[in-house]
């Protein structure tokens, strides 16, 4: 191979794998093991090296059949496709883009094909997170070994709390959109493809939140669409959660209706929601500590020796920060909406700006003169506001709630309303209008 070759052993936390040389120093003389209880490999046929920007180059079919995925190779468009579980990876000969379930991401350096071995090589991240195994570090030690320590930590699409932002879009590329939470973080909203649907929370360039209910998601041996009885024999649920948080003793109370479920492991806490009537996962949720109680979606007590009294109160919005906040939430309404549809097999909704717009109006109504009803003192029926805003319609249907934390927590709720949920899953609206404010939300469907 015409490359600058570094010749080393590679060693992981769950993989070791070992370089032996033989009399000569051409790659098919190379054997590489990997141990994790019960798997040999056959020798590699293609030999690793550090290319010109200090990249780790694996030959990328050897690392990927390692981690147990198909590998195949196209000659006619010189590509290969890899496949794990429900991970589909496609990457190009002399290209630095590849996509992952469809969805396009780009390396830091080219994909090669070595003219000697007729072996593809990538870089060694590249090779390995797309298929949901993390890097924590690498390293060339003295001795000739490349160290490789890989990060164990549960994640959702290899993003976990405390990911930099950088990262997160050399992961995911960036987002379809960036709004406000309420809570101090924005949401980032990946929407692209709802069937990869996330939404991560950054405060100061570090993942704080991920919420999402894509089937590919899984998270501590848990994964969106498991049933129920599976859920509470993996998680251990307590009826009141007990951790500890910077010098404060917390105690926070399982909501206790088992739409949700709530786990703290160290300063993260999970959330599970559950819909009723499918008895199976809807979605997960994690969030960093405090977040979770500022969001004040969890009744709690507190105990602290030392230092100050902690502040769990959510910061105090600008009203622009608040139209944000409220526009995101309407967002977040519509596309969780047309997610639940989709993963019926239901038709998505067509975003309508009038009808969002009376959606709103709507919220404002319920806000300003402090009621909580389809029929408004002010405007009337349902029937009647569309009649004022002179919107034409074959027939119409209302979602509205009040005091869920957000949009998140609004839909979920309302999916576990049958009523609300048969407006949802109704196959004859054609548009959606979605219009929250301060806590209020109205969702509009209409035929």
């Amino acid at each position: 191979m015409n490359h600058k070759v570094k010749r080393f052993h590679l060693i992981g936390l769950l993989v070791l794998c070992l370089v032996l040389l033989g009399p000569s120093a051409y790659a098919s003389d190379w054997v590489i093991e990997i141990n994790n209880g019960d798997t040999e490999l056959e020798p590699v046929d293609a030999e690793p090296y550090l290319n010109e920007d200090g990249r780790t180059m694996v030959p990328l079919r050897f690392i990927s059949e390692s981690f147990g995925a198909d590998v195949e190779w196209l000659p006619a468009t010189q590509q290969v496709i890899i496949r794990l579980k429900t991970t589909t990876v496609d990457f190009q000969v002399n290209s630095d883009l590849f996509r992952v379930n469809g969805k396009t991401r780009q390396m830091d350096t080219e994909m090669i094909l070595d003219p000697e071995t007729g072996r593809t090589f990538v870089p060694l991240r590249f090779a390995l997170e797309p298929l949901g195994v993390a890097i924590e570090h690498v390293e060339f030690l003295s001795t000739g070994v490349l160290q490789i320590d890989l990060d164990q930590s549960d994640n959702i699409f290899n993003i976990r709390i405390g990911t930099d932002s950088q990262d997160l879009v050399r992961q995911l590329g960036q987002p379809q959109a960036v709004g406000l939470s309420a809570y101090g973080y924005e949401w980032w909203i990946y929407s692209d493809d709802y069937d990869q649907y996330l939404q991560v929370g950054v405060d100061d360039n570090q993942v704080v939140a991920l919420y999402s209910n894509s089937p590919y998601f899984t998270y501590m041996n848990t994964h969106v669409s498991m049933d129920y009885g599976s859920f509470r024999e993996t998680i251990a649920i307590e009826d009141i959660v007990k951790t500890t948080y910077d010098h404060v003793a917390l105690g926070i109370q399982q909501p206790g209706h088992g739409e949700r479920y709530l786990l703290v492991e160290g300063d993260t806490a999970i959330e599970w929601f559950i819909d009723l009537e499918d008895h199976a996962i809807s979605s997960i949720r994690v969030t960093k500590l405090p977040y979770i109680l500022t969001q004040r979606t969890y009744d709690f007590t507190y105990s602290f020796v030392g230092g100050s009294k902690p502040d769990y109160s959510a910061p105090t919005l600008t009203p622009d920060q608040q139209v944000q906040v409220d526009d995101t939430n309407s967002l977040v309404l519509f596309h969780l909406n047309n997610i639940a549809r989709k993963k019926r097999g239901l038709s998505v909704l067509v975003l309508d700006e009038r009808i969002s717009d009376l959606a709103l109006s709507h919220s404002k109504d319920m806000f300003i003169h402090d009621f909580f009803d389809h029929k408004s003192p002010n405007t009337g029926s349902l029937g009647d506001r569309f009649a004022t805003w002179n919107i034409s319609y074959r027939s119409i249907s209302e979602n509205i709630a009040f005091g869920q934390a957000d949009g998140v927590y609004a839909h979920e709720g309302l999916m576990n309303s049958p009523g609300h949920r048969t407006n949802i899953l109704s196959p004859g609206p054609s548009h959606i209008g979605t219009g929250s404010y301060h806590r209020y939300y109205t969702i509009n469907f209409k035929e």
